[in-house]
């Protein structure tokens, strides 16, 4: 895959087609070599910046990257992600990106759809009050 905001910004700029952006996912960018990014954040025009996904990561990596990536993520806001901070930036930018959830967590998927959801839907709620 590639690493870091910056190296997909590079990609972006360097294919230089108009309609191209960016999913900001908050695993990947708490993840990303060298942790989050608001130095490259703040050079992205904010058209650029089309959808962002909501999930969150723990202090420190639990386990294999993928294995991670696929099955562990916790509910926004019960991890490290700084969301005020993403959100305070979004705003300053002008950025109007999509925002939808993205958990992957096989704990919480057994417990059923019906309470996957309304736990989603509530972390979401809480982090973007």
């Amino acid at each position: 895959g590639i690493p870091t905001l910056k190296s997909i910004w590079q990609i972006i700029e360097a294919a230089d087609i108009e309609n191209a952006g960016i999913v900001l996912d908050a695993w990947h960018w708490q993840r990303q070599p060298g942790g989050p990014d608001l130095a490259t954040l703040r050079t992205i025009p904010a058209q650029r910046l089309s959808v962002f996904q909501l999930c969150d990561a723990t202090a420190e990596a639990n386990g294999e990257a993928m294995v991670e990536c696929m099955h562990n993520r916790p509910l926004p806001g019960d991890g490290v992600v700084n969301f005020a901070e993403i959100f305070s930036l979004l705003d300053q930018m002008g950025a109007t990106p999509i925002i939808a959830p993205e958990v992957f967590n096989a704990t919480l998927n057994q417990r059923g759809a019906g309470v996957m959801a309304s736990e989603i839907y509530a972390a979401c709620k809480r982090i973007m009050s």
